[in-house]
């Protein structure tokens, strides 16, 4: 789903979105074992906080993390320093 078809949903809409997302990085938690995630190009909107619930994120060099929506100019893709 991109952020253009989350614009003017009502709030049950978003309630439920966001059940959902919390579901996903609850599950990723309560797994015993260690959950890599591995990135090779944008990890955008609900990608970040997926990857960030990991136990390890392993990111090529041409990955990118960003936030839109935000409103903030550090959601902008940019490469993480090594």
């Amino acid at each position: 789903m991109s952020l253009s078809e989350m614009i003017d949903r009502d709030s049950d809409f978003y309630q439920q979105l966001f059940q959902v997302c919390t579901d996903v990085m609850e599950t990723v938690h309560a797994i015993p074992q260690p959950v890599i995630a591995q990135v090779h190009g944008v990890a955008t909107a609900a990608g970040v906080p997926v990857a960030a619930a990991c136990d390890i994120v392993v990111a090529a060099a041409e990955a990118r993390f960003a936030t839109p929506g935000s409103r903030s100019a550090s959601s902008a893709p940019r490469p993480w320093s090594r």
